[in-house]
């Protein structure tokens, strides 16, 4: 799965952006969400981040 990650400034506009695979796992637990750490370029300080949208290739 590829997903596109956004980091955004106290305004909520957007100072970072990423294209990320995330790896197949079969022991994950469908239910659940998944946490992973990124390192992220941003244009200013960041004051949050998501996940904007998600893909299957």
């Amino acid at each position: 799965m590829h997903c596109i990650v956004q980091a955004t400034n106290e305004y909520e506009a957007i100072v970072g952006f990423t294209e990320i695979t995330v790896p197949a796992d079969p022991a994950a637990d469908p239910n659940s969400p998944r946490q992973m750490g990124i390192d992220l370029a941003t244009t200013q300080v960041a004051s949050s981040g998501h996940v904007d949208s998600c893909w299957f290739e």
